[in-house]
């Protein structure tokens, strides 16, 4: 669809922006890109890594713990959240 194909394109920026280190306008994208697809676990490994890079625990923690429901076999998210709470002494 129109929607998933502008989403994928959104997602395939915020990774670019990640990638040279515009870590705010890569977490704008990957926003826009959630609002049209809420379920997509791609996006949200994205958001969370764009979060756990500008160092925003208490952000990425809600982040990790869905990640670990929509995939809850990825040991990536288990470790992250695991240090996000860490972090937030939790």
């Amino acid at each position: 669809t129109m929607q998933h194909t502008q989403a994928d394109s959104l997602h395939l920026e915020a990774k670019k922006l990640a990638s040279e280190k515009k870590l705010e306008q890569a977490l704008a994208k990957v926003e826009a890109a959630l609002e049209l697809q809420k379920q997509n676990p791609s996006y949200w490994l994205t958001k969370a890594m764009v979060l756990e890079q500008l160092g925003r625990f208490a952000d990425v923690e809600p982040v990790w713990e869905l990640i670990t429901t929509l995939i809850p076999n990825n040991a990536a998210g288990w470790f992250y959240l695991g240090k996000a709470r860490a972090h937030l002494k939790k």
